[in-house]
């Protein structure tokens, strides 16, 4: 309680790659992760109110907007505001390599086209199967900086009527035998073992339940997402093949 009380505390959203979490480590301030929302796996402002409950002393939250994807800023800030507090869009740009940040920037239009070409040849082509492409508000501008897809909750767990379990490594090992490479989702934060100390605020962990189970938004997205093959230089011709990789590892099941 000591360390609650003297460090400066900064709400992080959970579901982020770690370079914000290093800042503010730097200055010796404590990092408070905050569950994702749903639609955008962006910080959910619920759990962002809860977690000023918590800590109301807490000036400054940090979120941002996970491989393009737009999250609920505006409704972010103003429950920073109410709280007064401040709200920080941290730059995450999950970019690979050198060659890709030479291209991004000699012509971005061109490679905003191109990424948004790839994330909708995807969207027609995984159409059909119990998946969600980039999950994002309608109104908002997502930039599909990387495609990623959630694979429906009970295919997942094999408790489909539908279809034979598939999981998002299945999909993963699959491709990577045709030595295609896709990954999975960035790592939430409170689930990565140097971060088990700090406090982790999610609307899933205020409900009673017999066994302590991590229901949580960001756990969730983990554990079904995966980031698609989606480099600029995809051809349509190498990514109708990874489509139909995809589509043949969801097997119906008999009736």
């Amino acid at each position: 309680m000591d360390n609650k009380r003297e460090k400066e505390i900064i709400f992080c959203q959970d579901l982020m790659e770690d370079y914000a979490l290093k800042k503010i480590l730097s200055t010796g301030a404590m990092p408070v992760f905050v569950d994702s929302d749903k639609e955008t796996l962006g910080m959910d402002p619920k759990a962002l109110y809860k977690a000023f409950e918590e800590y109301p002393r807490a000036k400054t939250a940090i979120v941002s907007n996970l491989y393009g994807t737009p999250g609920r800023t505006n409704i972010l800030k103003d429950v920073c505001e109410s709280h007064g507090a401040v709200l920080v869009e941290f730059a995450e740009d999950p970019l690979s390599n050198a060659k890709e940040q030479k291209k991004k920037f000699e012509n971005i239009d061109h490679y905003l086209n191109k990424k948004i070409k790839i994330y909708k040849m995807y969207k027609e082509g995984l159409g059909d199967l119990p998946v969600v492409l980039n999950p994002h508000v309608k109104n908002g501008r997502a930039k599909f900086w990387r495609t990623i897809m959630l694979v429906d909750k009970e295919v997942v767990e094999g408790l489909s009527f539908d279809y034979q379990q598939v999981t998002p490594e299945m999909i993963r090992k699959k491709l990577e035998t045709q030595k295609v490479i896709a990954t999975p989702i960035v790592k939430p934060l409170h689930l990565r073992e140097e971060n088990k100390k700090f406090d982790f605020i999610s609307l899933a962990n205020y409900g009673e339940h017999i066994y302590n189970v991590d229901y949580s938004i960001s756990t969730d997205a983990y554990t079904r997402g995966l980031c698609l093959p989606c480099d600029v230089d995809l051809r349509p011709e190498v990514q109708s093949k990874i489509i139909e990789m995809i589509k043949s590892m969801f097997v119906r099941l008999k009736v």
